[in-house]
């Protein structure tokens, strides 16, 4: 997906080499003002645990790991409806992550802490597994977030705060 970037700005996988090694599937997003900045959204689907925050600083040679205050569910049902993970392009300091639960979570601090931002109600689910905000996206030139939600009535939504 294309968000005023190149088209190498996302890169969402399923199954990878990663996999082998992380046991999860993953979000992946690249931070182009610090084209060595990667993040990864990591999170179990069978124990119900939150998720992991996987951050590196060069390119994927090193990373740390910050938890997310929400269950991540990167192999669970309904894992491929959007995007969850995104970055600021004005502010890259500034992710965003839209949960299973219906919550969308900003960092202002790349990852290393997290707060609700806002509650999404109305969320479906899709075959018993909750999927909550399907993508979020920032509009490039305003920063406006873009959440889309899994839900049947009024399921996009767009904020300047």
């Amino acid at each position: 997906q294309n968000i005023g970037g190149s088209v190498d700005s996302y890169i969402k996988e399923d199954v990878v080499e990663e996999y082998k090694y992380l046991k999860k599937s993953f979000e992946k997003r690249l931070d182009h003002s610090e084209s060595n900045k990667v993040y990864m959204a990591v999170g179990q689907t069978y124990n119900n645990s939150n998720g992991f925050l996987l951050a590196s600083q060069n390119g994927g040679a090193t990373w740390s790991k910050y938890e997310m205050p929400c269950i991540i569910g990167g192999n669970s049902g309904a894992r491929n409806v959007g995007e969850r993970l995104t970055i600021d392009p004005i502010t890259p300091t500034t992710l965003y992550f839209g949960g299973r639960n219906g919550v969308l979570y900003q960092s202002l601090d790349s990852g290393v802490t997290w707060k609700e931002k806002h509650t999404f109600t109305g969320c479906e689910s899709a075959n018993g597994t909750n999927v909550g905000i399907a993508m979020v996206m920032v509009e490039p030139k305003t920063s406006d977030v873009i959440v889309g939600t899994y839900a049947k009535t009024n399921p996009i939504y767009r904020s300047n705060n």
